[in-house]
């Protein structure tokens, strides 16, 4: 509960705090505001908040930690100079760390943490016990974030030769695509959860040439995390794509992991025709391997894994929108991936097997993970 009323908290005020200016210069301090009286609601709207807010039934402290010299930490010193935390009756301590192992070693003496990673899902627990997994070096360094669950777009996969060809050029394209290594902001936040977006740039469009939105919504419903993502064609051409989702699920071991998956193929190779699925669908080590793969085609969400050592059930959820799936695990690394794909390796440039939107047109898809115990 504490890590969701951080999120949520941090999130809100980042919007307030953009209607409100930028951060002092160092050195400078913000005017603290006048102290929030209570409305007849029970809400407090402290001075320069944008809307009210229901403060927390009792004083609650926080130790939230952040990477020495980001900025992440603006939003928090700003609203605790304002009095804002205050008036919710949160009591919030800044700890810093150099870098993202060092942070991570000390993670039991914090409650929340930035990684500074934008757009993702980075924990999700049940009863206090992490499902979201983690790799501790990517807090500190730019490489791909694999860990959380990463956003795929504008691909699924590597693409042949790794470019994409539109009209006739080559683009260079990462694997996965680019979404989960933008810097992604906060469009809205309120009772319908917390909604980022990531809007094309020029270097984007040197990646992938084309205008567009995406708006991604979170939301919590008990033990169910909601997931939408919108696609906009802003551009004045038709725009080829696919989507999908990365998600790292903390497993106590591979051997202890049993999966509930319907599909119609099943193979660890994305490339020639693809064998029928077996009954049961199973993810063991290939001898000489360093990583274990299932690609799934012609899947009947929901996928579920349940991890007799952790006594957890994962479930993954879609709408129609996604037709593939991914299982996906590295040797001596403590997570399996049940990934929902919505495109193929190589998918944006083939006839057929993406999705195209037209000027102005826009697409939603959504899906979900719910954590329970066996």
């Amino acid at each position: 509960m504490k890590k969701l009323i951080a999120l949520l908290l941090s999130l809100a005020l980042g919007l307030q705090l953009a209607a409100c200016g930028a951060a002092p210069a160092s050195g400078g301090s913000a005017p603290a505001s006048e102290p929030a009286s209570a409305a007849a609601d029970g809400t407090v709207q402290a001075e320069g908040m944008l809307w009210p807010v229901t403060p927390l039934p009792e004083k609650t402290k926080l130790t939230v930690s952040y990477l020495a010299n980001s900025t992440a930490e603006a939003v928090t010193y700003l609203a605790q100079q304002k009095g804002w935390l205050e008036a919710c009756n949160l009591e919030v301590e800044m700890v810093y760390f150099a870098g993202g192992p060092a942070q991570m070693e000390a993670s039991t003496s914090w409650d929340v943490g930035t990684s500074g990673i934008g757009g993702m899902i980075t924990g999700f627990s049940l009863n206090g016990e992490e499902d979201i997994w983690t790799r501790h070096p990517n807090f500190s360094e730019c490489n791909r974030p694999r860990f959380g669950v990463p956003v795929l777009f504008p691909s699924c996969g590597n693409p042949d030769n790794g470019v994409h060809i539109f009209d006739g050029k080559a683009y260079p394209m990462e694997t996965h695509g680019f979404a989960d290594l933008c810097a992604w902001e906060v469009d809205s936040v309120g009772p319908d959860g917390v909604t980022l977006a990531l809007e094309s740039t020029p270097l984007t469009k040197f990646l992938y040439p084309f205008d567009f939105t995406l708006l991604l919504n979170y939301n919590l419903e008990g033990n169910k995390a909601l997931v939408s993502l919108t696609v906009i064609n802003e551009g004045n051409t038709d725009m080829p794509f696919s989507f999908g989702y990365h998600p790292y699920f903390t497993a106590s071991k591979l051997e202890n992991v049993e999966f509930d998956i319907k599909c119609a193929t099943c193979s660890d190779n994305a490339k020639g025709e693809q064998p029928a699925a077996p009954e049961k669908i199973t993810l063991t080590r290939k001898e000489g391997a360093d990583n274990s793969v299932r690609l799934l085609t012609g899947v009947q969400f929901p996928m579920t894994l349940t991890d007799k050592g952790n006594g957890h059930k994962v479930t993954v959820d879609a709408d129609e929108t996604f037709e593939n799936g991914v299982l996906w695990q590295q040797d001596a690394e403590s997570f399996v991936c049940m990934e929902p794909w919505n495109g193929w390796a190589n998918s944006v440039n083939e006839d057929g097997k993406h999705e195209v939107l037209e000027p102005d047109e826009a697409m939603t898809s959504e899906w979900s993970i719910t954590i329970e115990k066996a």
